[in-house]
């Protein structure tokens, strides 16, 4: 029974600490929209990219709606922020799998200098938001930003409070056809140790 105990709450801590996957300045952004502003530009989600010419890297290029070709193109590129590289990676992609084509807003926080101020890359967290209100996290380096917050192309929106935004449901790791074979066998051998556990075998 103790360690039954044990094993829940060891569980529940786990949960909450796989949830708590944004890094500082993401937090900062979502303490920004918050409080009531944030610089946004509309952008509509594109397909994921994977370059490996200099090292890897992953990322979704984003087009603005303007419609005009006068905007640049941002790149969305992973966070690292509490995962791996393969596993952030593996979020970007299937965000772009159920986002591609879908228009929303690109958001990046109104104190985004003291993000990139303190940054050895110079990279600034963002955001996009769909407007299903899915959210989906990243960062943009200087070259995709400078346009945006350095220029003055994105300017600072109000936000609404009083709406939310639920993250995009993230991919499962489970497999049926490779983990159920698993979760067969261990019930199996929980079966089999029944009668050792009940001290009706010597």
């Amino acid at each position: 029974m103790v360690t039954f105990l044990l094993g829940a709450v060891l569980s529940v801590c786990n949960l909450s600490l796989l949830q708590s996957y944004l890094d500082r300045s993401q937090r900062m952004l979502k303490e920004d929209a918050a409080a009531g502003s944030v610089h946004a530009v509309r952008v509509r989600f594109g397909t994921p990219v994977r370059e490996t010419y200099r090292y890897p890297s992953c990322f979704v290029e984003l087009v603005p709606e303007d419609g005009t070709g006068g905007q640049r193109a941002v790149r969305l590129r992973t966070t690292h922020a509490g995962h791996s590289v393969v596993v952030s990676e593996k979020h970007l992609t299937h965000a772009a799998a159920r986002l591609v084509g879908h228009g929303g807003w690109l958001c990046w926080p109104t104190r985004w200098r003291d993000i990139a101020g303190t940054d050895k890359e110079r990279k600034v967290s963002a955001a996009f938001v769909s407007d299903s209100g899915h959210v989906v996290w990243g960062v943009t380096h200087e070259e995709d930003y400078a346009h945006y917050l350095r220029e003055g192309a994105a300017p600072v929106c109000r936000t609404d409070t009083a709406l939310t935004v639920t993250p995009l449901p993230r991919p499962s790791r489970y497999f049926p056809k490779v983990h159920g074979w698993h979760l067969g066998v261990a019930a199996v051998g929980a079966l089999l140790a029944v009668p050792f556990l009940l001290d009706v075998v010597p």
